[in-house]
């Protein structure tokens, strides 16, 4: 008897902070992931039933239940700071002046073309000042060993820029250089 007092005392607590962090929801996913924990709490539903309720997978709603169970109302709270381009090496400027400037003077269908071995040299040379200028000299060397990763960073920032392949190492110009 003393352990169904404990476990409904229990329950109220989380009720209560449940009541708290509807009110402060802020978007859907929020809201998801306190009904998640509610209907658990409440209805005592299991994680395949809440799911399709809430048109979630009952894995996801798992990993909301025992993230809950593990962090407390933190874990259903906004999770800000996701997306985005957190690591950038070159501004969106920096790197329309570097494709400008690899372009060669050959024209396809009507178009200067981007020639990857150059912009490979000006990317290298351009992201190496910027990070040897920030570096301790004890880094340098770490920095040069870091070299040999930055091909599919290139690739991206010509995919970022609308870039289409022609060949091997051309690709066509961007939009905003046409």
């Amino acid at each position: 008897m003393n352990t169904k007092q404990t476990t409904r005392s229990a329950d109220s607590s989380r009720l209560e902070e449940i009541r708290k962090l509807i009110g402060e929801v802020r978007s859907v996913e929020d809201g998801r992931r306190a009904l998640a924990v509610t209907l658990k709490v409440l209805a005592r539903l299991s994680s395949t039933e809440i799911g399709y309720l809430l048109q979630v997978k009952p894995q996801s709603i798992r990993n909301i239940q025992s993230k809950y169970a593990r962090k407390g109302t933190v874990s259903i709270a906004g999770r800000s700071g996701r997306g985005g381009r957190r690591r950038m090496n070159l501004t969106i400027k920096q790197e329309q002046d570097l494709i400008w400037k690899s372009c060669v003077e050959e024209n396809v269908y009507g178009r200067p073309v981007v020639d990857v071995r150059i912009l490979k040299k000006k990317y290298r040379r351009t992201t190496l000042r910027k990070q040897y200028r920030r570096a301790e000299s004890g880094k340098q060397s770490r920095i040069a060993a870091e070299i040999k990763r930055y091909n599919s960073a290139l690739y991206r920032l010509l995919a970022r820029h609308g870039c289409k392949r022609i060949c091997r190492e051309m690709f066509t110009t961007p939009e905003f250089l046409a």
